[in-house]
Formats: C-alpha cells, sequence, structure tokens
C-alpha cells in the first residue's frame, strides 16, 4: 500500500468489496492526501462495519449496493480498489463498472483466482459506449505492479487457521482509454 501511495498519490478512491473494512482502514492510514473513499458492498457485515468506520473517518461513504447502474456518482477518481465477490458474472460487472468510471489507476485483488486472472487478460469493450481498453490489463501499456501476500485466517466453519497466497496488481489506466 505504501507503494501504491508513492506512485498514484490518491485523493479519491472507490471500493468494490468492503466486508470487514481492513482495506477500507489501511487506504484512509496509508493514503496521505486521501479525501474521499467510497466503498461499495451489499452485505450486511460490511454495513455494520462501515458504520464503526465512519465514526473515525468521516471522509468515508458507504452504499449497501454494487457499484453497477451507480457509475455516475462519481468524476475524477483516482484509484479504484476492486475486491468484490469472486463469482458468476459479479467480476465482469465490476470491471465494466471500472472502465465507465474511468480511474487512473486500478488495484485488482485476489489475482490468484483463475477468473480474475484471466479477466485481467481480456480486451473489455461496454456495447453502445465509447469506452474500450485496446490490450488486456496485463499489457506493458498498463504499467502492470505485482504484490504477493499471505492471508492468515481463522475459519469457524472449519475449526483450524488457514494460510493462503495472494496477488494484488495495480494498473495505470489513464491514457489506455480510447474511444470508438
Amino acid at each position: 500500500w505504501i507503494e501504491i501511495q508513492e506512485i498514484v498519490n490518491p485523493k479519491k478512491v472507490i471500493e468494490i468489496g468492503m466486508w470487514a473494512g481492513h482495506s477500507a482502514l489501511l487506504m484512509m492510514t496509508v493514503f496521505k492526501n486521501l479525501q474521499h473513499l467510497v466503498s461499495y458492498d451489499p452485505h450486511p457485515v460490511s454495513e455494520r462495519n462501515a458504520k464503526q468506520i465512519k465514526k473515525f473517518w468521516p471522509q468515508h461513504t458507504y452504499y449497501r449496493d454494487a457499484i453497477w447502474g451507480n457509475e455516475d456518482r462519481h468524476s475524477n477518481i483516482d484509484l479504484i480498489f476492486v475486491d468484490g465477490n469472486h463469482a458468476k458474472e459479479s467480476p465482469m460487472k465490476d470491471f465494466l463498472s471500472c472502465l465507465k468510471v474511468k480511474p487512473r489507476y486500478m488495484v485488482v485483488d485476489n489475482l490468484e483466482y483463475e477468473n480474475i486472472r484471466e479477466l485481467c487478460a481480456r480486451k473489455l469493450i461496454i456495447k453502445n459506449s465509447v469506452h474500450s481498453f485496446r490490450y488486456g490489463l496485463d499489457a506493458l501499456e498498463f504499467k502492470p505492479m505485482y504484490w504477493f501476500y499471505t492471508n492468515t485466517k481463522y475459519s469457524k466453519s472449519f475449526g483450524y487457521t488457514a494460510k493462503r497466497p495472494g496477488i494484488m496488481g495495480l494498473f495505470k489506466m489513464e491514457g489506455n482509454y480510447e474511444s470508438s
């Protein structure tokens, strides 16, 4: 996150997928010039956590929705952090919303999941729109940077603590949008 601060220096950030709020708290702590963070997550757990975060970080706005269909709320976004639902059509909808918002940079978490990695490698086009990518996000034009990390979590369901690898990527979006 410190490297992302140095590269992007974000002031306006959108978070897709908040859950417990760990990433939101990290961003609010590390991003020195952060003016506003908007989080989207339809889960009730996120809503409860957002209320606690708001007590300490008044620049945080939480929506109990997906970002899909709400892109017009945003302009001049420096960074979108994508860590939403990883199943079915949700990742594609998140990516298409990012494309509509047109952030300067995008951070995509959980590249260790095959469907997320494949989505980053696709050329994305919004039908009936003027926005598209010329290449997949893994192309050098997006100046990709990757971080590898370890998640250690206790699972009540399984009754043990597990360690799993994670991969997060930063992509420079600015200058890589084209008009049809």
